[in-house]
């Protein structure tokens, strides 16, 4: 398992659970763990920073668990954490966000991270489809290319420092789920991208990438397209 290095806010009203969350966080390698009693005042602390998880108690003053994992998604963020929710026997929060049932341990909660990481987390259903939309609008075909090429614009939303890895990470990460081989997942993206400006809607692609493009290479690379619909998820309306 890798270590959970990154920002965690924690959100819960118990000081001693904060405490408790806190030491369990750096342990598992989160470099900054801040603590927060309510909800509000965890929205606040991940509009100031770039946070790669929210442990939150479910029930917290304000604003509570499940309408905090709403909050967030609703952001215009360039990091979207990962939501974790930590509840108690019984309590079922009407929210798509992981659940942690207490008492908390140490194993358990690096699980947890673990599978909150962007790369393996699905975008809420609005924003992927609004990702099909603009990949249709711009005439990318049907064709594996785009299945990768969709999952890389959701992976990027998530997390748009990935977009200075691609190499590294995105493209091995979106080529682990579907079974392929990195190198093969770029050039397939490569492979639709470049049928698309030869065949697709040109008024559809200069509206959505202006005069960004060079006119010499005549179509966006695989980064500045899973770039610029991330930033059409980001920004565009809410989750």
């Amino acid at each position: 398992m890798r270590s959970s290095s990154g920002c965690a806010v924690v959100a819960t009203a118990l000081p001693g659970e904060a405490e408790s969350l806190r030491v369990m966080l750096g342990d598992s390698g989160c470099s900054e763990v801040v603590c927060v009693a309510d909800g509000l005042s965890a929205v606040a602390q991940i509009r100031q920073r770039r946070t790669d998880w929210l442990v939150a108690d479910a029930v917290l003053p304000v604003l509570d668990g499940a309408s905090l994992a709403v909050e967030v998604a609703s952001l215009p963020l360039s990091v979207y954490p990962g939501v974790l929710l930590l509840t108690v026997p019984g309590m079922c929060p009407k929210t798509g966000a992981a659940v942690l049932k207490k008492p908390v341990t140490r194993e358990r909660l690096a699980e947890a991270l673990e599978a909150l990481r962007p790369e393996r987390r699905a975008v809420p259903g609005k924003k992927r489809e609004r990702a099909r939309q603009a990949l249709d609008s711009i005439g990318i075909p049907d064709h594996c290319g785009r299945d990768y090429l969709l999952r890389a614009i959701e992976i990027a939303w998530l997390d748009e420092r990935l977009l200075k890895a691609l190499t590294t990470r995105l493209y091995p990460s979106v080529a682990e789920e579907f079974g392929a081989d990195a190198r093969h997942v770029e050039r397939a993206i490569r492979h639709v991208i470049d049928v698309a400006w030869r065949s697709g809607e040109m008024e559809a692609q200069y509206k959505i990438f202006g005069d960004t493009i060079d006119a010499k290479r005549g179509s966006p690379t695989c980064g500045e397209m899973i770039a610029q619909i991330a930033d059409i998820l980001r920004w565009e309306g809410r989750a």
